[in-house]
């Protein structure tokens, strides 16, 4: 069989696959009328009438399309709203009433829905609105497949879709919505300090909690050290502080098995050398099994066969399509491969981990050794990347760290002195 024979065969396979899996949507019958939710379009429509001037609510004004609005006449009335917001006017029901002609009874009906989650309301406007484009858009492509170069249109289709998804995520620039934004992060941020707390989840250190506040996002965050200093025990000693705040941690070991990090975790947590643990020594089994307990309970995922960088970035994006992630933690960057030089790959694993991180919005933990000068190893680009790097030391006296912020963005540096415990728990030395 020639290749042009082999080329059209395959086509013909696609296009027969292609039309079933249409034609079974199309079969389903669906009516757009089914893929709305009128009482959504009026919650989302009663919270604007209600609370439309105020920051909060006008940061989010952007993140809601026209056509999420099945409703013409709800859809007038947001088209209606969102025009006064962006002019800076008053938004009441009689100016709103004026403009649109609409019934009374319509808006006084939308002012009686409650809405106790803006936010989640506008994700469920937009799922239907999706809902509503993919039949719309499976429906034009049932009509055109059998006279059209199938390869061709799935193109356009995919243009289409990814299109889609690039304008219902559109970065917002204008500053009244960034403002708006502003606003809403810095009041979460004043009620978090001024209950004594910080604006991220806590290290569980002072001495870095006083100069960062804590882990946010999307900060990528660099522990360098030498071999066997203890820049992995110290990785496992932020994540288990974290899992102790109750949020959700994905680990990425290419260093140590999956047994041996939960064996470790156990150690810093019971103060059991973690070579007891694994061996079922039971030095101290009541404090072992409370340990075990409660790991079991929280929200840890480990990786260990994740060796290449974009085998590591696609499982943290499952990961956080499944559920989000509050820290991803890496041991270590110089175990990572790609299909580069020794020099190169640390720096495009660095660029990739830093992307992710923003494009995320995730805090990302990375383990590194450094080269003689004390930077990481592989190009001066890593540190670069990082908004944080904490370097650790040996200390003067044996079981001692030396810690030290050499980065931070935010401008404070800091130092301080730790100690290990019996278990491979750090703890700090006032």
């Amino acid at each position: 069989m020639s290749m042009g024979q082999n080329r059209t065969k395959c086509f013909q396979m696609i296009q027969s696959t292609y039309i079933t899996k249409i034609t079974n949507l199309t079969k389903n019958k669906m009516q757009l009328e089914n893929l709305t939710s009128n009482e959504t379009e009026k919650i989302i429509i009663g919270h604007l009438l209600r609370f439309g001037n105020k920051p909060i609510v006008v940061s989010k004004i952007s993140d809601i399309k026209n056509d999420f609005f099945f409703n013409p006449e709800l859809q007038k009335v947001f088209i209606s709203i969102k025009s006064i917001i962006q002019e800076g006017g008053t938004i009441s029901a009689p100016i709103i009433r004026e403009k649109t002609k609409i019934k009374s009874e319509l808006l006084m009906d939308c002012m009686d829905t409650y809405c106790n989650n803006f936010e989640k309301n506008i994700d469920m406007l937009k799922r239907y609105a999706d809902r509503r484009w993919l039949v719309q858009r499976s429906h034009r492509v049932n009509n055109e497949v059998e006279n059209s170069d199938i390869a061709k249109l799935m193109t356009t289709l995919s243009t289409d879709i990814v299109s889609r998804i690039r304008q219902l995520e559109k970065e917002n620039v204008d500053i009244q919505s960034l403002m708006g934004e502003f606003f809403e992060t810095q009041t979460r941020n004043a009620e978090a300090v001024e209950k004594g707390g910080l604006i991220g989840i806590p290290f569980g250190y002072k001495y870095l909690d006083d100069v960062i506040s804590g882990i946010r996002a999307p900060h990528y965050i660099l522990i360098k050290a030498d071999t066997s200093v203890g820049k992995s025990a110290f990785a496992l000693n932020i994540l288990s502080n974290v899992l102790n705040e109750n949020k959700r941690v994905v680990l990425f070991s290419l260093e140590m098995s999956k047994f041996q990090n939960i064996a470790r975790i156990l150690g810093i947590r019971t103060k059991i050398q973690p070579l007891n643990i694994e061996t079922g020594m039971w030095i101290n089994e009541k404090a072992e099994l409370e340990a075990k307990d409660k790991l079991y309970k929280q929200d840890l995922t480990i990786y260990e066969n994740k060796r290449y960088i974009d085998e590591i970035i696609t499982a943290i994006y499952a990961e956080h399509a499944d559920k989000p992630i509050d820290l991803v933690v890496i041991d270590y960057l110089q175990n990572i491969l790609v299909d580069d030089t020794r020099y190169e790959s640390y720096t495009i694993s660095s660029q990739k981990i830093q992307s992710i991180g923003k494009e995320l919005n995730i805090p990302i933990l990375v383990a590194s050794q450094i080269n003689k000068d004390g930077n990481a190893r592989g190009s001066g680009d890593i540190d670069n990347h990082s908004d944080f790097a904490i370097k650790l030391e040996k200390g003067d006296m044996v079981g001692e760290l030396d810690m030290t912020v050499v980065k931070n963005r935010h401008g404070m540096l800091n130092f301080g002195k730790m100690k290990f415990d019996g278990g491979g728990g750090i703890y700090e030395l006032s």
